[in-house]
Formats: structure tokens, C-alpha cells, sequence
């Protein structure tokens, strides 16, 4: 029998008595391992029929190195974004982006990354967006349909089977990317080893955010998710993506990048 760690969350006893907005905060961060765990039972159905549908969103404005971006958010997410979201990833990706680009967002969330791509040149039909998680997909989903993004509600990881994609097998068969952004709070070290035929045969620039304290809850370390990219021949390194001001530093010296 399987034993099943859960992270103590804050206000616990809220999280069948607070606003339908603090449950949904706490739901937001729960590991992979345990949404996994609830996969199918009445306690998600009862989140998606009673809490997250029913969550108000907000319109905001961003500003960033190409272009204003508006977005629809959900109103407990607000405090999440600041003027200038990841401004550190922004900058990086508006040097890169172009309308030849072929730009994966692997956890797309509500789109933040797509309207980037957008606003800096990338035709919809370039732009791949993955976001495993129902509610976001469909928000996201209603923003970016009437442009032509191409748009998947799947798991990205290792394997291809039902709910589940790999970034291999979806390049074989769609398109093969210029430029990968991986944010999938823990599941990054799945993605990347899904996804090493494409590091090898087209070498596309990858940004990964990485969560080194909670890879262990799926078996991972960040030393995984290096070694793979060593082995493509891949040159790293390491930064806070929310501070512009952060420097680059190689891989094993992450102490030396900004918190």
C-alpha cells in the first residue's frame, strides 16, 4: 500500500470553510502528487463544479519589453502578477521571438506567454500552448481560440497515453519548436525527459523553471534535468526570472543568483 505525503497547507480548516477564492489559492499549490491522488475522486469534482468555475476574474494590463499584454486573471491570482510579470524571461524571449518562431508554452496557464508571443511577432499558428489544468485551458482557451494558437489540454511529460503528451511524440507529429518555456510547478524534470529526441535532432533554447525543494515529490533532482541537457550538448545556466536585475550564473552556483 502506497503511502501519500501531503504538505501541510496554511488555514487548514479554511479549506472547507473560507471563500470559494481561498479555497482555490490553496488548491493552487498543491503538488502534482497529491492533485494526482485526487484525480477522479468527489473532492475534485466538487472543486470544479463548486469553487474554480465559479471564480470571478479580473482584467489587467502588463507592461513588457515588447508590448502592453492584457489578460483575464482570476481575482485570487491578482496578488500572483506584478506590473512587469517575469520581466528577467520577458527580456530573454523578446530578444528571441520572431515571426519565424516556433514558440512552445508548456503551462500556459491563463495565456501570459501566448499574447507575449503574439504582441512580439510569432503568428498564432506557431504558437503551441499546453495547460493541463481544465479550468485555465478553458479560460485561455476563449482568449486565444479566435487567432489560430494551436492549443493543448494535456499532461506534458515522458509518455504519450490518453491525457498525457510528450513533447517528442507531439513534434513528430505537429510541428517542431524554436524556442520551449516550461513552467509546470514540478513536473519539469517529465517534460524535459519527454522531449530529448527533440533536443537532439533540433535544438531548440529552452527556459525551465525549476522547483529544486519539490522535484523529489515525482523522484527528481535538478541534477536530472542538467544531465539530460549535458548530454545534448547543451551550454546552461542559471537565474531569477521575476528580477530584471538578476545576473546569469552557471549551473552549480545558484547561490549566487538573486532570491
Amino acid at each position: 500500500m502506497q503511502a501519500l505525503s501531503i504538505h501541510t497547507l496554511p488555514a487548514r480548516r479554511g479549506f472547507f470553510n473560507s471563500s470559494r477564492e481561498s479555497v482555490a489559492m490553496i488548491a493552487e499549490h498543491l503538488p502534482e502528487s497529491v492533485k494526482k491522488y485526487l484525480s477522479g475522486t468527489f473532492a475534485e469534482a466538487y472543486y470544479w463544479k463548486t469553487i474554480r468555475i465559479k471564480t470571478p476574474f479580473v482584467e489587467r494590463r502588463f507592461q513588457t519589453t515588447v508590448s502592453t499584454v492584457e489578460l483575464s486573471i482570476p481575482e485570487y491570482a491578482d496578488q500572483w502578477y506584478s506590473k512587469v510579470h517575469e520581466p528577467k524571461l520577458g527580456s530573454e524571449l523578446s530578444d528571441i521571438l520572431s515571426p519565424e518562431t516556433v514558440f512552445f508554452d508548456i503551462g500556459s496557464q491563463y495565456g501570459y506567454f501566448i499574447e507575449f508571443a503574439i504582441q512580439a511577432g510569432v503568428p498564432p499558428s506557431n504558437i503551441h500552448g499546453f495547460e493541463v489544468d481544465n479550468a485555465r485551458y478553458f479560460k485561455f482557451k476563449s482568449q486565444c481560440s479566435e487567432v489560430g494558437v494551436n492549443l493543448e489540454n494535456k499532461r506534458v511529460c515522458n509518455r504519450t497515453d490518453g491525457d498525457f503528451i510528450s513533447i517528442d511524440r507531439y513534434s513528430s507529429e505537429r510541428s517542431s519548436p524554436d524556442v520551449v518555456k516550461i513552467d509546470v510547478e514540478d513536473g519539469e524534470a517529465e517534460v524535459v525527459s519527454g522531449m530529448k529526441q527533440t533536443l537532439s535532432s533540433e535544438s531548440p533554447i529552452v527556459f525551465v523553471e525549476m522547483h529544486p525543494s519539490t522535484l523529489s515529490d515525482l523522484g527528481y533532482s535538478k541534477e536530472d534535468i542538467y544531465a539530460i541537457f549535458n548530454n545534448y550538448d547543451y551550454s546552461m545556466a542559471v537565474t531569477n526570472h521575476r528580477k530584471q536585475s538578476a545576473n546569469w550564473v552557471s549551473t552549480g552556483q545558484e547561490s549566487r543568483v538573486q532570491s
